[in-house]
C-alpha cells in the first residue's frame, strides 16, 4: 500500500494526465491500468509521466502561492484598513486626552476656589452663629425689659385706678360729710331758735312711761344713724387703705393661696349679684326683696366686685412678675 503522501501526488500526476490525454486514446485506456500497476505492483514511473507530475505539483503550488498571497493581501488591506482605524481612533484619543487634561485643570481649579469658598462660608457661618447668639442675648434682656415695663405700666394703671376709686370715695365721703353738716346746722339753728324754746315750754313733758321710751328710741335711733355715718366713712377708708396693700413682703405660695381665696370670693359674689332682681324681674320679686335693699346690695356688690377683681388682677400680675424673676 501507498502512504498518503504518494497517493496524493499520483492522484494528482493522473489528473494531469488525463488532462494532457484528452485527444489519446492510448493515455485514455491505459488509465486505469496505470492506477492500478502503480498501486499494486509499483512499476517505475515514465519520464514524461514524472515530467508531467512535477509540472502539476509546480502549478499546483503556484496556484496556492498564488492563493496565499490574494489571501495574504487581503490580510494586509484588512491590517492596514484596521491600523488606520486605530489610528483615527488614536487621533480622537488623544483629542479627547487633551479636552480630559484641560477639563482635569479646569475641575482641580474650580476645587480650589470651592475650598476656599467652604472656607469663607465655614468662617461666615460661625460668625453669622456668634451673632445669633449675641442677638439671643440682647432679646432676652430686652424681654426681661419689656416684661418688667408692661408689669411697671400695669402697676402703674392699678395705681391709677385704685387713686380714681379712693378719689371717688374721697368725693363721696365729702359729700356725706356735707350733708351731715347742713342737718346738724339745722339741728342746731333749731334748737337754738326761740320758737324750738317755744315748742320746748309748750311741749309737755311725757309723763307716761310709753312716751318716755317713744322719746328716747327717737334720740337712740338718732345717735345710731350719726354712729353708722362714722362707721361706714371709716370702713370705706379701711377699705381704700387695704386697696393699696403691698405684696413685696409676701410669700410666693402666700400669694398663690389669696389668689384661690379671692377667686372663691370672686364667684360667691357673682352668684349673689346673679340672684337678685334686675330690672326686667317681675314686681313680685322686686317686692319680696325690698327696692331698696336690692339698690343698696347692689351697690355694695359692685363696689366688692370692683375691689375683689382689682384684687384678683393685682395677685396674677404679682405671681407672673415674680415667676419671670425666677426664671
Amino acid at each position: 500500500m501507498l502512504r498518503g503522501q504518494d497517493a496524493f501526488s499520483l492522484l494528482n500526476s493522473l489528473k494531469k494526465l488525463e488532462y494532457f490525454s484528452q485527444d489519446t486514446d492510448i493515455y485514455k485506456n491505459n488509465v486505469p491500468n496505470l492506477l492500478e500497476d502503480a498501486i499494486v505492483n509499483k512499476k517505475p514511473e515514465s519520464p514524461r509521466l514524472d515530467k508531467d507530475r512535477h509540472l502539476f505539483n509546480l502549478e499546483l503550488k503556484y496556484e496556492s502561492l498564488l492563493n496565499r498571497n490574494a489571501e495574504l493581501e487581503k490580510l494586509i488591506q484588512i491590517m492596514n484598513e484596521s491600523q488606520q482605524q486605530k489610528q483615527q481612533e488614536y487621533v480622537k484619543l488623544q483629542s479627547e486626552c487633551k479636552i480630559l487634561k484641560s477639563e482635569k485643570e479646569k475641575l482641580i481649579s474650580k476645587e480650589g476656589q470651592t475650598e476656599n469658598t467652604l472656607n469663607q462660608l465655614k468662617d461666615d457661618l460661625k460668625k453669622a452663629k456668634l451673632e445669633i447668639e449675641r442677638h439671643k442675648e440682647e432679646n432676652s434682656d430686652l424681654k426681661k425689659l419689656l416684661i418688667n415695663e408692661e408689669l411697671a405700666h400695669e402697676k402703674l394703671r392699678i395705681h391709677l385706678e385704685e387713686l380714681d376709686l379712693y378719689k371717688k370715695r374721697c368725693e363721696e365721703l365729702f359729700r356725706e360729710n356735707y350733708e351731715l353738716k347742713i342737718k346738724f346746722d339745722k339741728l342746731n339753728r333749731s334748737r337754738s331758735s326761740n320758737e324750738y324754746g317755744k315748742h320746748l315750754k309748750l311741749q309737755p313733758e311725757p309723763t307716761t312711761l310709753d312716751q318716755r321710751v317713744k322719746s328716747q328710741t327717737v334720740s337712740t335711733n338718732e345717735n345710731k344713724e350719726n354712729n353708722n355715718m362714722e362707721t361706714e366713712s371709716d370702713s370705706s377708708k379701711k377699705q381704700v387703705k387695704a386697696k393699696t396693700y403691698d405684696l413685696s413682703d409676701i410669700p410666693l405660695t402666700e400669694i398663690k393661696e389669696q389668689l384661690k381665696e379671692t377667686q372663691l370670693k370672686m364667684l360667691k359674689l357673682n352668684n349673689e349679684y346673679s340672684k337678685l332682681p334686675s330690672s326686667n324681674s317681675p314686681i313680685s320679686a322686686k317686692m319680696r326683696y325690698g327696692f331698696k335693699d336690692m339698690q343698696k346690695r347692689k351697690k355694695e356688690l359692685d363696689e366688692e366686685l370692683d375691689v375683689t377683681e382689682k384684687r384678683l388682677h393685682r395677685l396674677k400680675l404679682e405671681i407672673k412678675q415674680r415667676s419671670a424673676w425666677l426664671e
